[in-house]
């Protein structure tokens, strides 16, 4: 049973240090990996009322300007439902990158 804990220990830190140095070598990454490979947000809005989602328009930009890009998906999404005239709504932003509109969805 010892010998058993044993190999299972020896085994896990070699998985462990296995995928923290290649993981963290920046040329192994997948240059559409987040947040390396972003482009851009997806706006949608979606009123909460009918159960309806709209897409909106593209915010574009690189991971370092996030924050500024999720001002203007805001402002664009704001101003969507108020020229739509809805009171009951939310929206999402999908990440971009080059090889998929949605990556992942940030409120």
């Amino acid at each position: 049973m010892k010998t058993n804990t044993i190999l299972l220990a020896v085994i896990i830190t070699a998985i462990i240090s296995a995928t923290v140095s290649t993981g963290c070598n920046r040329n192994s990454h997948d240059k559409n990996f987040i947040p390396y490979g972003l482009i851009g947000l997806n706006v949608y809005v979606y009123n909460n009322k009918t159960d309806k989602e709209f897409f909106v328009g593209e915010v574009t930009g690189k991971y370092r300007s996030r924050k500024k890009m999720l001002r203007e998906a805001q402002s664009m999404a704001s101003a969507f439902a108020l020229d739509y005239k809805l009171k009951d709504w939310s929206y999402v932003c999908c990440t971009a990158t080059s090889t998929s509109g949605c990556v992942t969805k940030v409120r």
